[in-house]
């Protein structure tokens, strides 16, 4: 089920190494919904495992948007056409917690297909490019009245809290200590 967008959407975006594998199939199911091409990923172009500004630079003189659930894209990363952090979960029926970082394949494909599908999502992630902004796609799903999860589960475009900021910012500074311990 693709948008019912009357001419195709110009919005181009890279997905890097967290996003490996969808790429093909999400283009694919949305042909005619946007412009052939329109999503690429870091192995087409060889630059798997690069540094998150290399990606970032190579998104921008592409003209695309990055999409990725690496947070460390948050902290002084610049890419001119934006970048988009997929996050978010949700409860399941049985009480646990399914981010979308830890999702297998099928579901996480299933998610970022229904990303692609919400025309308001669409439209945030257009505005995300024309103003290279920084963004984060929040995944959620309601449940029904017996506790099932209700598909399709559902994304919300907005900029990261100040505490998710901080506590993100964190994880990065732990991260990059045990690096450059790891170095010397």
């Amino acid at each position: 089920m693709a948008t019912s967008l009357s001419i195709p959407s110009s919005f181009k975006c890279k997905f890097d190494e967290c996003l490996l594998g969808f790429r093909a199939r999400i283009e694919e199911n949305f042909q005619g919904e946007f412009l052939n091409g329109f999503v690429d990923d870091v192995d087409q172009e060889n630059i798997r495992g690069a540094e998150d500004q290399i990606v970032a630079d190579s998104a921008s003189a592409e003209g695309r948007t990055v999409i990725t659930n690496d947070t460390d894209f948050l902290y002084g990363i610049q890419s001119k056409y934006g970048i988009i952090i997929l996050w978010g979960g949700f409860n399941m029926e049985d009480g646990n917690w399914k981010c979308f970082r830890n999702m297998n394949s099928t579901d996480k494909f299933e998610a970022i297909q229904v990303l692609f599908q919400d025309q308001n999502c669409v439209g945030e992630m257009q505005r995300v490019h024309s103003q290279g902004s920084q963004k984060i796609a929040v995944l959620s799903a309601s449940k029904d009245e017996n506790g099932a999860l209700v598909r399709p589960w559902t994304w919300k475009i907005r900029d990261p809290t100040d505490e998710e900021r901080l506590k993100w910012m964190a994880k990065k500074e732990i991260k990059d200590m045990k690096k450059r311990g790891a170095q010397t």
